[in-house]
């Protein structure tokens, strides 16, 4: 990934956070805007396998339970187990998993996106 446009997409968001008086934006939400921008339009043109540099596409990973199909969610921390949940997230950072995965050797990369409440 090219460090330079990384470098002036951030100076662009922060410029127009700016420009539209918005000066009290919290670092979390700007650099969720930055990393938003560069996974939608840097990182999808210039994406590679890591291992042998081919093409990669996006997916996610479905998590099948008893009441349907989600979206796989990582969350912060060791698992600790509930007698009623089965593991406790109360209080807990949960984001959503984004996988990428290479057309040519299969290989797979993970990514958390969007926050999401599983509580």
């Amino acid at each position: 990934m090219n460090f330079t446009k990384i470098k002036s997409t951030v100076i662009r968001i922060f410029r127009r956070t700016e420009a539209n008086n918005q000066l009290r934006i919290s670092n979390y939400e700007l650099m969720k805007n930055v990393l938003t921008f560069v996974i939608e339009n840097i990182m999808q043109s210039e994406i590679k396998c890591l291992k042998c540099s081919g093409a990669i596409i996006e997916g996610f990973v479905l998590d099948r339970t008893y009441g349907g199909k989600f979206q796989q969610t990582w969350v912060e921390g060791q698992p600790e187990t509930s007698f009623w949940t089965g593991i406790k997230i109360s209080e807990r950072e949960t984001l959503n998993v984004q996988a990428f995965r290479c057309v040519d050797c299969n290989y797979l990369e993970f990514y958390t996106t969007d926050e999401v409440n599983v509580r």
